[in-house]
């Protein structure tokens, strides 16, 4: 059972870690990355992505919600303990070391699942911290490659329309089909990227970094009809 001394320390402990991971799920939350997945109309790659990493989110802050809870009746408890030992320093004990954190999540298959199995359990403190930890991970993975993609991406397709809008504009008079063929086709293939970058993301993020090949591609064919456009 724990002591005065120490009940007083490990609730704070337990307080002051409680505001830090709440306000790593605040930012979390208000991310571009966040918002741009959960916000978009999501298909492919995405789509499947998003739906697990928000699934995960759910049960991050479901968790943080019982956790948190929990470091509160502690303090309060140690707010209002007094110096003989009773039954507070048991109910302390057990938030600060036992099982205090209820949580509910979805049963296992029927086949690996046990006949008493109710999907409803108690963590530690320090087990939900580590099954936070876990799922914050798996979520912010998934941010922090939209936003990547998203930076990259957009930069880059702002940089082929400054190149392919004034060709554009030259060939309009040039009576060129070839080269008015090629400037279309580009402008198919810009709108289409665009079109992936705000439904598919993450379909560009590949072996843990954007995969610009197509950009490279698309900027070139751009590069080059604007010179043809020039030289005519």
């Amino acid at each position: 059972m724990v002591d005065r001394a120490e009940a007083i320390t490990a609730a704070a402990a337990a307080a002051t870690e409680r505001d830090g991971i709440q306000a790593n799920l605040l930012d979390l939350d208000g991310s571009f990355g966040k918002r741009l997945l959960a916000g978009g109309s999501l298909v492919g790659v995405s789509k499947a992505r998003w739906d697990s990493a928000a699934a995960d989110l759910v049960t991050l802050w479901d968790t943080f919600t019982a956790y948190s809870a929990a470091v509160d009746q502690a303090a309060a408890i140690v707010a209002a303990l007094r110096r003989s030992s009773g039954p507070e320093y048991a109910e302390l004990t057990r938030l600060l070391t036992g099982p205090c954190v209820p949580v509910t999540r979805a049963p296992a298959p029927l086949a690996q699942r046990q006949l008493t199995a109710t999907g409803r359990y108690d963590l530690t403190m320090a087990a939900a911290v580590r099954e936070m930890t876990g799922s914050f991970g798996r979520v912010t993975e998934v941010v922090a490659a939209a936003e990547s993609v998203w930076d990259t991406v957009s930069e880059r397709l702002d940089q082929i329309t400054a190149v392919l809008d004034p060709a554009q504009r030259q060939a309009a008079g040039l009576g060129d089909a070839a080269l008015a063929g090629q400037l279309a086709a580009t402008a198919d293939e810009l709108r289409r990227v665009r079109s992936l970058l705000s439904s598919d993301p993450l379909s560009l993020w590949r072996h843990g970094r954007v995969d610009t090949t197509g950009l490279d591609r698309l900027q070139q064919q751009a590069q080059a009809a604007a010179r043809q456009a020039a030289d005519l």
